[in-house]
């Protein structure tokens, strides 16, 4: 037996290169099919499954259909079978080596012609039945050979000659190779934005059927502002790679036959993954309808990752939103690897996430304030862990004033008090448990103070005060109460000088105000 495996490579660089974000989600559309649809195509012909139609009920009711399955009708294994096909990855087994050679030489090449700028790149490995783990074993070996394979090849920029000279696309600096609609107007563009802007009507046509709530915004400026601010929330599973990474020995039963480890492989990785994407769905799902879907721009949904902006204003209760139904839709993904043989004890209760929210001016930068999320998503991931050492669902979030900044470190470099206080509260726990984190409702409760007290001269002076160090502050404090000024909440002061969280002590002040600006007063 022999295993395969195809990845697309440089995911980042392919769908957040540009600023344009009817370009970017076209380029996840173009992970997504490269090894799902166009992979169905492949090996089933065109026409039973359009490819841009292929949701998740289709693609799983594929992989679960007899002909992709000949192994279960037949004493050895034999024929070709997908096991996982997901966004940017799929896995296949087969009994002849040369059958998969095939396969990804069309499926590469299909990607060479249709995706201009994608890598997708395969490997082989065979498969020792005698050997411990061994489906783990051939999926750990056929990784390593996967970045032997890539590193033999040129980068995908050479592909696309500069020489003779040609016009540059503005969008991406490749050369451009066709004319493309912009407003009433025409622009030159490579084949690269060519083919994602093509594919930005069939990635919104996927979305709304996978939300399902009315017409989704064509074009990120349909999207209404808040004070002309916009939000780029990226989200992503926490520890979901480990678990993949483990579940072959998971599902490994020493001394058991070779068939039945197989069959308990085969059925545990795929349906473990198709439960993980339905989970990502269903969360996007409820935060979506939560906030509406006019207000939201979704651009990439893959695996437990999605990226979607959307007016400022409901950026936040769109993410605690989603942050909190992916722990509870997760549940289920636990249940199915229970079903599928896993141990208890090996096991989470249930799958937390993490997310950045990055608020910008609505015509900065797109590739910039993804790169903002994603700093905000690795402050989020590491401060996930509580007290008693579970996991909790985390997000941190950024008002980016200063577009001359180069990064979350500068900013938050000089967001620090005499006393090395740090004068932002982020990370945001959406859950209660005593952690590392502040949390949402903390969040929630300091605007609605500062509410209260109607952004008033009083609470500009307590700002103002914070970086001149805690006895400025309380002095200030005291003034404020004295004035009348200051909402009488036991907990105001304690979140306007949180001891917690850090050596130095934190503040959700200038968080606090900065997201009232934002959201409005009356939110």
């Amino acid at each position: 037996m022999f295993l395969g495996l195809l990845e697309t490579q440089g995911n980042q660089s392919f769908v957040y290169a540009t600023n344009r974000e009817r370009a970017a989600r076209g380029a996840s559309e173009l992970l997504q099919v490269s090894t799902t649809s166009w992979l169905y195509e492949i090996l089933k012909g065109p026409g039973e499954i359009k490819p841009s139609e292929m949701i998740l009920e289709l693609r799983e009711r594929w992989l679960a259909s007899p002909a992709n399955n000949q192994w279960r009708e037949s004493e050895h294994f034999s024929g070709l079978t997908v096991v996982v096909a997901t966004s940017g990855r799929a896995v296949i087994l087969s009994d002849n080596e040369e059958s998969l050679r095939t396969l990804i030489s069309q499926a590469t090449e299909k990607v060479l012609r249709d995706a201009p700028g994608l890598s997708l790149v395969g490997s082989i490995e065979a498969i020792d039945e005698n050997e411990e783990d061994c489906f783990g074993r051939a999926q750990r070996r056929a990784a390593v050979r996967l970045g032997t394979n890539l590193a033999t090849l040129p980068s995908v920029h050479h592909r696309m000659a500069q020489l003779p000279p040609v016009e540059v696309c503005r969008a991406s600096g490749l050369p451009s190779e066709h004319f493309v609609r912009v407003g009433s107007d025409h622009q030159v563009a490579s084949a690269q934005i060519t083919a994602q802007l093509s594919w930005a009507t069939h990635s919104k046509n996927r979305f709304s059927r996978t939300i399902g709530q009315g017409e989704l915004a064509d074009n990120v400026d349909e999207i209404p502002t808040s004070k002309s601010w916009r939000a780029v929330v990226h989200a992503d599973g926490n520890g979901v790679g480990k678990v993949f990474t483990g579940l072959s020995r998971l599902l490994w039963r020493s001394g058991d036959a070779f068939s039945n480890n197989l069959s308990r492989w085969i059925n545990g990785y795929r349906e473990f993954s198709i439960a993980l994407e339905d989970v990502t769905e269903r969360a996007l799902y409820v935060a979506t309808k939560e906030v509406g879907a006019r207000r939201t721009f979704p651009i990439l949904l893959g695996g437990d990752d999605i990226t979607v902006e959307l007016s400022a204003d409901v950026a936040r209760r769109f993410t605690e939103t989603y942050l909190t139904s992916f722990e509870t839709f997760s549940k289920d993904a636990i249940n199915v690897l229970k079903r599928i043989g896993v141990a208890e004890e090996d096991l989470p209760d249930r799958f937390t996430a993490a997310a950045g929210i990055a608020i910008v001016k609505s015509h900065f930068p797109f590739h910039v304030a993804y790169d903002l999320a994603l700093e905000l998503i690795e402050n989020a991931k590491s401060h996930k862990a509580t007290d008693s050492g579970d996991s909790v669902s985390t997000f941190d979030i950024h008002v980016l004033y200063d577009s001359t900044s180069s990064g979350l470190d500068e900013v938050r470099q000089r967001l620090v008090s005499s006393e090395q206080r740090q004068l932002w509260g982020g990370p945001y726990s959406v859950s209660d448990s005593p952690s590392m984190c502040a949390t949402a409702k903390q969040l929630d409760s300091l605007c609605g103070a500062i509410k209260q007290m109607g952004r008033s001269r009083q609470i500009n002076a307590i700002a103002q005060a914070l970086p001149l160090g805690r006895v400025e502050t309380e002095r200030v404090i005291d003034n404020a109460k004295a004035t009348g000024d200051f909402v009488p909440l036991s907990n105001v002061e304690a979140l306007i000088l949180d001891d917690s969280g850090s050596s130095n002590g934190r503040s959700l002040l200038i968080d606090a105000m900065n997201i009232i600006d934002v959201e409005g007063m009356s939110k």
